[in-house]
């Protein structure tokens, strides 16, 4: 079948705003039970006029953690002359208690189902 350019671009407009309503209603329903979420949203692309590559994580708040949360120490080996970037890393040391899904910003992950349906 052979469309024209003018189509093409609509047609993809169509499907994007299908899927990313249809990703956004799970997101909607979790906010008055008790997870899983969303906190990171969807990503789509490699969209062609068949179809579309749709990322969905989901997690286990409705939000990040907070930007002013704990952090890791990164401790490096002392090399003399070495660039910022060019140290070995001698090892990541986590605060007393924290763990990833602790840490400033981290969103950590929660087991379910997610399902994209466009038309």
């Amino acid at each position: 079948m052979h469309t024209s350019q003018s189509q093409h671009p609509l047609r993809i407009l169509q499907v994007l705003a299908t899927i990313v309503g249809c990703c956004l209603a799970p997101t909607v329903e979790a906010a008055d039970t008790a997870g899983p979420f969303q906190a990171t949203g969807i990503k789509i692309g490699e969209v062609t006029d068949a179809g579309a590559l749709v990322w969905a994580r989901l997690t286990l708040r409705e939000a990040r953690n907070p930007s002013d949360g704990p952090m890791v120490r990164i401790d490096y080996e002392d090399e003399p002359g070495a660039g910022r970037r060019e140290r070995t890393v001698r090892g990541v040391v986590f605060p007393d208690g924290v763990t990833v899904g602790g840490l400033r910003e981290a969103v950590p992950g929660a087991d379910g189902d997610v399902r994209v349906r466009f038309k």
